[in-house]
């Protein structure tokens, strides 16, 4: 795979890696006659994958779940000048039978495809809930925790995206300035003196997880 946790950004002075985000689902499918008679060519439609790949499979293939895995990568496809390594948000989506007993997923693991440029960080958070409290954890924290580990409602996406154009050497723009990723304090990785400047933005997301709502028992 190429997720390897890369990132452009230090957390009290060290290195840190970012996150991946792995989601699976079944889309909502239809069944497509082709506007025939015959059944020979019916497909399942499903929609579209987070690469763009058209989620359509003969009878004989069946439905299918969607694999997709989101994170961070060097775009080879940067500017010799820009400092620190040139890192982008992509996905790479994969996909195995509904029925049966697969043991693969096919079309999985590799480089996806650049769904946003220009990210130095990405984090994750998971919302659980225990009784009635409700707390947001790191997915290594989440992990640790003793089965049977808590259902997870919700989670945070934080991304730390950077300008694809430069500001010079204005000023204003400091180099070690703190971003808030989420729980995460961060600073750039500095870099090479003289090096142009860029704006950052910090840009967050918390999505609900609808269908880990239902048939909970009470207090749950």
């Amino acid at each position: 795979p190429a997720w390897t946790g890369v990132s452009n950004v230090q957390l009290g002075g060290v290195d840190i890696l970012s996150d991946q985000l792995v989601t699976q689902y079944t889309p909502q499918y239809v069944l497509d006659d082709k506007g025939t008679i015959v059944t020979t060519d019916d497909t399942w439609f499903g929609g579209f994958d987070c690469e763009g790949g058209r989620l359509e499979f003969s009878l004989a293939v069946g439905r299918q779940v969607i694999v997709q895995r989101y994170f961070l990568r060097a775009d080879t496809n940067a500017s010799a000048n820009e400092p620190n390594q040139p890192l982008a948000l992509a996905c790479d989506a994969g996909r195995y039978p509904v029925s049966g007993d697969p043991t693969a997923i096919t079309g999985y693991g590799d480089a996806g495809e650049i769904i946003m440029k220009r990210v130095d960080h990405l984090r994750v958070l998971l919302g659980i809930q225990n009784g009635i409290n409700w707390r947001y954890v790191s997915v290594a924290d989440y992990m640790s925790l003793a089965s049977p580990r808590p259902r997870i409602m919700s989670m945070q996406l934080g991304i730390l995206a950077r300008s694809a154009q430069t500001v010079g050497a204005d000023s204003a723009i400091a180099n070690n300035q703190v971003f808030q990723v989420l729980d995460q304090a961060v600073t750039v990785k500095a870099p090479p003196t003289g090096t142009q400047k860029y704006v950052r933005q910090v840009v967050t997301q918390t999505v609900a997880i609808r269908n880990s709502f239902g048939e909970r028992g009470r207090g749950q």
